[in-house]
């Protein structure tokens, strides 16, 4: 459960190489990050973290980062100067259950910082994810 969290809270970070800036972006400052993530769960309440780098090459930073795939969409988005909010929700597949997720990303010139609380069911159960991501600029992206 908790590798699912990580993913889908990362899966954004490969994919700022792909996506175009629109309306519903906020600024990123590119460069390499040193990212902290915590996450907990209502099966395991114990706090789980982990650090990573992660190079992010762009300027903006949209809610389609942030989809574990191309089925899942983002509503109900919100921006305001270097805050954006919204919603995601997934229909599910093979590789993971429907869930749903409400975000919300905040950067500074140095930080981006994601909390995410995600829900899904599997197997008539409910699994609740709580996740904070604390990346601090560090430098240049690693060549």
């Amino acid at each position: 459960m908790y590798k699912f969290a990580l993913i889908g809270l990362f899966v954004f970070l490969v994919s700022f190489s792909t996506v175009q800036a629109d309306d519903n972006s906020i600024p990123v400052v590119p460069g390499q990050y040193s990212v902290k993530s915590t996450t907990t769960s209502n099966l395991s309440p114990e706090p789980k973290t982990q650090t990573q780098e992660h190079c992010i090459p762009i300027d903006k930073f949209t809610p389609s980062m942030a989809l574990p795939d191309a089925t899942c969409t983002a509503s109900n988005i919100k921006r305001s100067s270097n805050v954006l909010t919204f919603d995601i929700k997934c229909p599910g597949n093979d590789e993971r259950p429907p869930m749903t997720s409400k975000a919300e990303v905040v950067t500074t010139k140095s930080t981006l910082n994601i909390k995410m609380d995600i829900v899904n069911t599997f197997e008539d159960k409910i699994y609740s994810v709580k996740s904070l991501s604390e990346g601090k600029r560090i430098g240049d992206c690693k060549q």
